[in-house]
Order: structure tokens, then sequence, then C-alpha cells
């Protein structure tokens, strides 16, 4: 990675309470900017502070960057329960209607990075504003929610949330409880139709031993994306090895995705 430099970082707070922190490289303004969108149950710095490390990276080759906590995750407003895709995509809209009219910010140069299913919230983000992102990057994405998630947390999770209008789910950070609505939310999407329709650079990374090899590899398969491409990082898994000792294999995945928002953008 590129030698360290300095960089501001601002706490802001969008509409719905939402937390986010603004990363501003030393470079003048405005620059090229992008949104960071985290994984399920996670908050704006991600597992291992990846996203941390990806923001100074980014300050560090003059990007800003804006990254969120979704609501009821992290320092944001709103109840976790009351999650679902649809209120996720609000907040990232909004996110990108702050960064864009913000003078931080050249909106003619917007990227947009989601990881696991904060990848499928970009997708649907990128469709929705089709002439918006010059650059998508895809990270350990889901590329079928409903299918993915169940293949994660079981079919009983989804059977009981049904039955009763809620489940339990034990998680990394401790028990959660989700709504209902949550899980068929996940079904009111297509991302197949969404990453079709998105026609700017696209770049998918995933681990080997992960599920979402296949789905990076298919989802840039089928997209419209121009320039596109797929990396399918031997011998790690779905955080790329962010919670080991031996952080290099984050640490480079960092670096090719901080390389491909330079180019791209």
């Amino acid at each position: 990675m590129q030698p360290s430099v300095s960089f501001t970082q601002r706490n802001i707070t969008l509409p719905d309470q939402i937390a986010g922190i603004l990363t501003i490289p030393q470079s003048a303004i405005p620059t090229p900017g992008v949104i960071l969108l985290h994984g399920f149950a996670s908050q704006k710095d991600e597992v291992g502070g990846y996203y941390r490390m990806l923001s100074a990276s980014l300050a560090n080759r003059g990007i800003l960057s804006l990254r969120i906590d979704f609501r009821g995750c992290g320092e944001s407003g709103g109840n976790f329960q009351e999650l679902t895709i649809h209120s996720q995509v609000q907040d990232a809209q909004n996110a990108i209607k702050w960064l864009t009219d913000s003078e931080y910010c050249q909106p003619s140069r917007l990227g947009l990075v989601g990881f696991s299913l904060g990848a499928a919230i970009a997708m649907i983000a990128a469709a929705q504003n089709p002439i918006v992102f010059k650059s998508l990057v895809l990270l350990s994405p889901v590329a079928n929610m409903a299918h993915d998630l169940q293949s994660k947390y079981g079919q009983y999770a989804f059977i009981q949330a049904k039955k009763q209008g809620f489940i339990d789910l034990n998680l990394q950070q401790g028990q959660v409880r989700l709504k209902s609505a949550f899980f068929e939310s996940l079904n009111e999407f297509d991302l197949s139709a969404c990453i079709k329709s998105y026609s700017g650079a696209l770049l998918a990374l995933a681990g080997e031993q992960d599920y979402s090899a296949t789905n990076a590899t298919l989802l840039a398969a089928s997209s419209s994306a121009h320039p596109k491409e797929a990396l399918i990082i031997t011998n790690t898994d779905h955080v790329f090895g962010i919670l080991g000792e031996d952080k290099s294999v984050a640490i480079t995945v960092i670096e090719l995705a901080t390389r491909w928002l330079v180019e791209t953008l």
C-alpha cells in the first residue's frame, strides 16, 4: 500500500439519524468520491476495521469516502429489528444525495463499494441511479439475497420469522432480533436485473474459499459493465483474512480495490 499521508475525518449525520464518517484527502477539494456500504449486522468501519483501512488507502490516492452505519447499526438511530432491504436502500440513497450535493465531491466521479449484503444494496442503488456511478466494487457479494442468507442462517430462521413474525439470530456480536419484514424484503429485488442495468466500471472480488466466489464470477459475467473484472483470491475466506494475525491478503484486496477506483473514477 502507499505510504500514509494526512487526511481529515468528519463525523456527519444524514436524514433518519444515519451516522457517517467522511474521510477527506489532503488534495484540494472537490475530489472523486466513494460511498462504502457495510454488510449484514456490521457497522461503518466494517469487520476488522476493513472500511477504515480502505478509507485511508483511498484518501492516500486523492479520493474521499463516505462510510455509513445503516439504521439500527453502529451509531445510527433506529432499531435493528426494523431493518429491511428497503430501509437500507433508502439509507444509501440519502448518502448519495448528501455526497453529490456537498462541496467535497465531484458528482461526475462517484464510486460505490459494498461488502457482502452491502454489495446487494450497492447493486440496487447503482440500478436506481444509472448515470450517477462511474465505478462499482463488490466485495464478497451476495447474488441472490434470500438464497444466500438462507444458506448461511438456515431455512428454519425464515420459517420461524414467517410463523411468529420475528426471529432471534445468534451473531458474533450477540443475539439480534429481526422481524419477518426483513426476510420478505429479500425477495423484492432482482439483483441479476440490477447488475445487468449497470454500465459503468465493475470489479467483483471474492475469496476462493467462500460462496461469494461463484457469485462474483457470475455477476461480472452477466453485467453490462465496462470495464469489468472478477478477481478470485486464492486461499482466503469471506473477510479476506482480516481477523487473523496475517492481514496480508486483506491489505492486498484493499490495494486492488483502491487501484481500481483510482483508474476508473
